[in-house]
């Protein structure tokens, strides 16, 4: 009788370690980190506007080095220049909200500014 108690409690024992074992394989591998399951901002950045030609080569570069800052975060989503509307802004009274939420652009956000030069380098964001 002893013997048998002790087999049945034997068996309990290793099927409840089956059944724990069992469960902690189906669990999933969790994830760290910042925004997960978070949609990223959408970020358009229309190009920087020159308020003379000889700004034109340094607001391109502004222009760009922004953009590439911005992508190589890797906490914004960057609009394609491509989808942005004809007419970009260059101050605030320029922007058009309807033009950069349509669903082509769907930005978030809209960085934008004019650059003059002369014996400065003056950025107007």
């Amino acid at each position: 009788m002893v013997h048998r108690s002790r087999c049945i409690s034997i068996c309990v024992f290793t099927c409840s370690l089956l059944l724990l074992a069992a469960g902690a394989n189906a669990q999933d591998w969790f994830r760290t980190g910042t925004g997960l399951g978070v949609e990223k901002p959408r970020v358009a950045v229309a190009d920087f506007a020159a308020r003379a030609d000889n700004a034109k080569s340094h607001s391109q570069l502004f222009t760009q080095v922004v953009r590439d800052d911005l992508q190589f975060s890797g906490i914004l989503d960057l609009v394609s220049p491509s989808f942005y509307p004809v007419q970009v802004p260059s101050v605030p009274t320029e922007l058009h909200n309807a033009d950069w939420t349509t669903p082509q652009v769907n930005a978030n956000l809209v960085a934008f500014g004019n650059l003059t030069e002369s014996s400065e380098v003056v950025i107007s964001a």
